[in-house]
């Protein structure tokens, strides 16, 4: 009930996981994986805007997990400049092997560890009291706000029926 609308096909979940970004002319640029999916992921990368541009030409991409030890092939999707020494990459997976395929669940899904961080940091300084008060404002905002429509539908369908009986009785 409380959970954003999903855009995305597959689930991210959050990741900090080292990365190494291999253009296809052999430059390389390190970063860090920020969310994952098994079918792409977010990418904090030591750049510039003119490596945007680049991505933007040459979409095509390998990016070296060394704690996996696997590289994952794919195409930037999204890039955008977060600060003058860092940009952002969507990157969505062309996988070659099952071995990819593998490597992409392990970085989004695989630790244990990882899924306990997400969850302690997602539920961090909220008690059960602060849980009850958010929906209870919850419950009262949307509400109220659904009372007033239909308040206002009502008022608008007696309004039109008064309106009819009038102008058939003239």
């Amino acid at each position: 009930m409380f959970e954003r609308r999903q855009l995305r096909s597959e689930p991210r979940a959050r990741c900090n996981e080292p990365v190494i970004l291999q253009m296809p002319d052999n430059l390389a640029f390190h970063g860090v994986a920020r969310n994952a999916s098994v079918s792409g992921m977010g990418l904090t990368i030591d750049g510039d805007a003119t490596l945007v541009a680049y991505l933007k030409e040459h979409p095509a991409l390998s990016v070296l997990l060394p704690r996996l030890g696997v590289a994952l092939t794919g195409r930037a999707q999204a890039m955008r400049v977060i600060n003058p020494t860092q940009i952002s990459i969507g990157l969505s997976y062309c996988f070659s092997t099952i071995e990819q395929e593998r490597a992409a669940v392990a970085v989004a899904f695989g630790s244990s560890d990882q899924i306990i961080d997400n969850n302690s940091s997602r539920h961090a300084g909220k008690s059960v009291l602060r849980g009850f008060m958010y929906l209870l404002k919850f419950a009262g905002v949307k509400g109220t706000s659904h009372i007033i429509f239909a308040l206002k539908a009502q008022i608008t369908r007696l309004l039109q029926s008064k309106q009819l009986q009038k102008d058939t009785s003239s």
